[in-house]
């Protein structure tokens, strides 16, 4: 992955020198298509790179953070998309919850479920977008459900979560976000199933390690 990295950058940084040599050549319609192989090939390897630290941290260390927290910045992190797709978004997540999760793995989590279902909005409704969040023994039980295109889970529930993996034909689709989020829940000890329908709408349900120490609290 290290070595990847390093000949990606040279190949962009080349590429800029060029552009700075001969600023002319920018227009040529090979130049652009060189421009975007690279650009490619770094948000490929930058994608790789995510799944490479994922399996190759074996003791990874979980701590105690509060999932209502998180879940909030998610939401204003994605504040744009939301906007865009007039979405009403309710949350249903009691503030005393807490999971036992690495921070950096959690944060992505949950900002991939809300921007794949902004993705993939029905285009002939406004996006509704219901997060909650319940205790169940040792897991906490979180929903991110949506009303949006859905999944024909009869062809595609066995490569849903496959790398490179896309269902809807979009054009900013690249299969590698719920990948990467199904290896993230499970490095954590946790798991991820999806109840959906085309055309209804789509439930990804999580489950994580709950920090019993904050449930009387």
């Amino acid at each position: 992955s290290h070595n990847l990295r390093s000949h990606s950058g040279n190949f962009s940084m080349l590429m800029d020198i060029f552009s700075e040599e001969l600023p002319g050549c920018t227009n040529n319609q090979y130049f652009q298509m060189l421009l975007r192989a690279s650009e490619n090939l770094k948000e490929t390897i930058s994608n790789l790179n995510e799944v490479v630290l994922t399996y190759s941290n074996p003791n990874i260390e979980l701590v105690s953070i509060n999932l209502l927290s998180v879940i909030q910045k998610a939401v204003n992190t994605a504040k744009v998309s939301y906007l865009q797709k007039n979405a009403s978004i309710n949350i249903d997540v009691p503030n005393n919850i807490f999971v036992l999760a690495v921070p950096a793995y959690l944060d992505s989590i949950i900002l991939n479920l809300l921007t794949n279902a902004f993705k993939y909005a029905a285009p002939n409704r406004d996006l509704t977008l219901s997060i909650s969040a319940f205790i169940k023994g040792s897991y906490v039980v979180l929903s991110v459900q949506d009303n949006g295109l859905g999944i024909d889970l009869k062809n595609n529930i066995n490569k849903l979560f496959g790398l490179y993996k896309t269902f809807h034909g979009n054009d900013d689709a690249r299969g590698v976000g719920l990948f990467i989020t199904k290896n993230q829940i499970e490095a954590m000890g946790g798991k991820i199933e999806v109840e959906s329908e085309v055309n209804v709408g789509t439930n990804f349900i999580v489950h994580l390690k709950n920090d019993r120490t904050h449930e009387k609290n």
